[in-house]
C-alpha cells in the first residue's frame, strides 16, 4: 500500500495526472482508506454497495469529485471487487470524462488503476461462458453470477482495465498464485497489459500451459515456454523473493495446547442432532465423509470459550496485533464474531480494537 502511494506521489511530483481508482476486496476497503489518510494528503472516497454510505458526507461519486476539484485534491476512489460490477456504469462515466462538474464542464478522468490482491480479483482466466441458442448454434457471453446476473468480479476487473484513460496500471499481491500453474498468470497479466497476451485465454493456455483438448474441455494444468513467459513478464512485474519479504519476520512457532474435558463446552444442539442422524445413516463414502465433517465442527465448537479467552488475552497484551480465528462453519463465523465484539465492548481498554469477519456466503463484514 505504501509503495502505491509513493508511486502516485512521484507522478504528482513530475506534474503527471494522479487521480486513482483502487479496486480491492471489500474487507480491505477500510485499510486502504485509513492508510491514505495517514500517509498522504489525499482524501479517499469509498464507493460502497447500495444501502451503505461512506462515513464522510458525500452522497455520490460526483459530489466527491466536486469536493476534490474545489480543494485542489487528487481523487482517490476505493471500490470493493465484489461490488465493482454494480458500479461499472458510474466508473465508466468517470473514465470517459462524462461526469459534470459543479463549476462547469466535466471532471478529469483517473490516471491510475490499482488492483490489490490481484490473485483474488483476476485469478480466474475464464471470463466467457457458452450459451446455447434456440437455433442450435452456440454464442458466448461474459460470465455472470446466477443470483444477481451481474458479471463476475474477474470480468469486472477485465472491463475496468480496458478503460483507455489509465496511464498506469498497478497490481499487488503478497500471496503465491494458486496451484503454482501458469494458467493463473493470464488474468493478472491481461489486466496490467490488456491484450498483451492475446485476445483470449485459449491461445495463452495452448502456448504457456501446454493445453490439449480433453474429453470435457481443454486440459490446461501443464506448463510450457516458461523462460519466454518469465522474460515477457519481467518488463512489468517485480517479484519479491520469500527470503527478502520475510527477512525481518520472527521465526514461525507452532504451539499445540491439549484441552481436558473440563475445558470444553458442549457442542451446539444443531450439530448434536446432525451427528446422531449421520451416525445412524447407512455406511458409505458420502455418509462417512459427512460424519467426519460434523465431528470436526463439534470439536471446534467445544473449544469456543477457551479460544475466545485466548483472543482477549492476546489483545490485552498488544492491541495492534492481528488475531485470526478460523471456524468450521459459516454460521459459527458470524456468531463467534458477535461474541468477540460483545466481549471487547465490555472492556474499556480495548476500545480501539476492530472485529471483522468473512466467509464464502458473505465476503466481508460491514466496515
Amino acid at each position: 500500500t505504501i509503495g502505491v502511494f509513493l508511486g502516485l506521489a512521484a507522478r504528482e511530483a513530475l506534474g503527471l495526472r494522479t487521480g486513482a481508482l483502487v479496486v480491492c476486496p471489500a474487507r480491505a476497503r477500510p485499510g486502504w482508506a485509513a492508510q491514505a489518510r495517514e500517509y498522504t494528503m489525499q482524501v479517499p472516497f469509498r464507493l460502497l454497495p447500495e444501502g451503505m454510505k461512506d462515513e464522510e458526507t458525500w452522497e455520490s461519486l460526483a459530489s466527491y469529485l466536486d469536493y476534490c476539484s474545489a480543494w485542489g485534491l487528487n481523487p482517490l476512489v476505493i471500490v470493493g471487487a465484489e461490488s465493482a460490477a454494480d458500479h461499472l456504469d458510474e466508473l465508466e462515466a468517470w473514465a470517459k470524462g462524462r461526469i459534470p462538474a459543479a463549476s462547469g464542464g466535466y471532471h478529469a478522468t483517473p490516471a491510475a488503476l490499482v488492483m490489490d490482491e490481484i490473485h483474488e480479483i483476476a485469478g480466474d482466466p475464464k471470463r466467457w461462458s457458452a450459451v446455447a441458442k434456440q437455433d442450435g448454434t452456440i454464442d458466448y457471453a461474459l460470465k455472470a453470477t446466477a443470483r444477481s446476473g451481474q458479471v463476475k468480479r474477474t470480468v469486472a476487473a477485465m472491463l475496468l482495465s480496458r478503460f483507455k484513460c489509465f496511464d498506469v496500471r498497478i497490481t499487488t499481491t503478497a500471496t503465491p498464485l494458486g496451484e503454482g500453474k501458469p494458467r493463473r498468470m493470464y488474468g493478472p497479466c491481461d489486466v496490467v497489459w490488456p491484450g498483451g497476451f492475446g485476445l483470449g485465454y485459449k491461445a495463452f493456455s495452448m502456448h504457456y500451459c501446454g493445453a490439449v483438448q480433453g474429453d470435457f474441455g481443454m486440459k490446461d494444468t501443464g506448463a510450457a515456454h516458461m523462460d519466454e513467459l518469465r522474460a515477457r513478464a519481467s518488463f512489468f512485474m517485480h517479484e519479491v523473493p520469500y527470503s527478502e519479504s520475510h527477512a525481518d519476520m520472527p521465526a514461525l512457532r507452532t504451539e499445540v495446547v491439549w484441552l481436558s474435558g473440563s475445558d470444553l463446552d458442549r457442542a451446539a444442539r444443531d450439530i448434536d442432532r446432525e451427528l446422531t442422524s449421520a451416525a445412524q445413516a447407512a455406511a458409505g463414502f458420502t455418509s462417512s465423509d459427512h460424519l467426519l465433517e460434523l465431528q470436526r465442527a463439534a470439536a471446534a465448537v467445544k473449544k469456543k470459550s477457551w479460544v475466545l479467552g485466548e483472543v482477549l488475552e492476546g489483545l490485552r497484551g498488544r492491541q495492534d496485533a492481528k488475531i485470526v480465528v478460523f471456524a468450521n462453519r459459516h454460521q459459527h463465523v458470524e456468531k463467534w464474531a458477535e461474541e468477540i465484539g460483545a466481549m471487547i465492548a465490555k472492556d474499556s481498554t480495548l476500545s480501539a480494537v476492530r472485529v471483522e469477519w468473512g466467509h464464502g456466503e458473505k465476503p466481508a463484514s460491514p466496515d
